[in-house]
């Protein structure tokens, strides 16, 4: 069974989106009041678990440095409480755009393992378009 290499290391990078997450989006909620995984781990799972490439990751990093730069003053709003959620917002919609059979909001809610609901997903996704 050969694997891709792009797989095999998810660690260094899931910790490098989660010291990006903490630096550039310093006003969400740190201690989220839903029991969550740690960011890095929370980071892993999702790359393993859809199997996406690390260039999908590094195209999530991207939005999220352009929604750092522009709009971070407006993210305390209730859609983004947590990193979490802002992470998978941007992994889905780098996903989505990179790839034109890209996983369901439902599917992704899964991938999310109950950090938000498909209706939370859909919202953050639309607010995070809208920016």
């Amino acid at each position: 069974m050969t694997s891709r290499p792009d797989l095999l290391k998810p660690f260094p990078l899931a910790h490098l989106c989660a010291n990006f997450l903490a630096s550039h989006f310093k006003n969400l909620n740190p201690r989220p009041t839903i029991p969550v995984p740690p960011l890095d781990k929370f980071i892993v799972y999702a790359i393993q678990r859809t199997k996406l490439p690390q260039t999908y990751v590094y195209t999530a990093l991207y939005l999220l440095a352009i929604l750092a730069e522009r709009f971070d003053h407006r993210l305390s709003s209730s859609t983004w409480t947590t990193h979490h959620r802002l992470f998978i917002t941007a992994f889905m919609l780098a996903n989505k755009v990179l790839h034109d059979d890209s996983y369901s909001n439902s599917a992704w809610a899964t991938i999310a393992s109950g950090v938000c609901t498909r209706q939370e997903l859909n919202n953050a996704e639309r607010e995070m378009c809208k920016y």
